[in-house]
């Protein structure tokens, strides 16, 4: 019923909203809505549209129902196009997981910069410049980088590289997420 609504709807910006959020509702399976008509409503979003901010997981969701080739054209085109930092800023992050999962370190580099050039003076641009030193600095079969962690059980007890240095240590990793 939704789906109908929302393709029958003659405002093309109530159908944008209306099927940016339809296409981003948890499911496990596809939509039954003709990919072409799904490629058309991606396409006619302005890459300045509000949508691409108000919908953080349309960009997530051109990748389901795009591939991935019309996805990194479409999201190309919205980064080179678009006013909107925000937006910018969080096809940025994406693109830097992309080269990292490549391990295209000359990719990492150059969207370093970007971020650093373009954002290095924000909250999120510092916090991610930050992460980013961190974990290019972690790789498989190299030397842990430096580190300084509080004891849970003493807060006056801190670990670090030197520290622990010829002694075996289990280090567990995790979040609450």
């Amino acid at each position: 019923m939704i789906k109908r609504e929302v393709l029958e709807e003659n405002n093309q910006l109530v159908q944008q909203i209306a099927m940016s959020f339809y296409l981003t509702l948890p499911r496990t399976t596809k939509i039954d809505i003709d990919s072409l008509k799904i490629v058309e409503i991606f396409n006619s979003l302005d890459p300045n549209s509000f949508l691409w901010e108000a919908n953080p997981n349309l960009f997530n969701r051109t990748y389901f129902y795009l591939g991935k080739d019309n996805s990194e054209k479409l999201t190309e085109k919205i980064f080179e196009q678009t006013k909107n930092n925000s937006v910018k800023f969080r096809l940025l992050t994406q693109k830097y997981y992309n080269a990292r999962y490549k391990n295209d370190e000359g990719k990492l580099k150059e969207l370093y910069k970007m971020v650093s050039d373009e954002f290095g003076d924000t909250e999120s641009g510092k916090a991610f410049l930050k992460q980013f030193k961190i974990v290019t600095k972690i790789k498989e079969g190299a030397d842990i980088p430096d580190f300084s962690v509080k004891s849970f059980d003493d807060s006056t007890k801190i670990f670090s590289k030197s520290n622990m240095l010829g002694k075996i240590y289990l280090i567990d990793f995790w979040a609450t997420w």
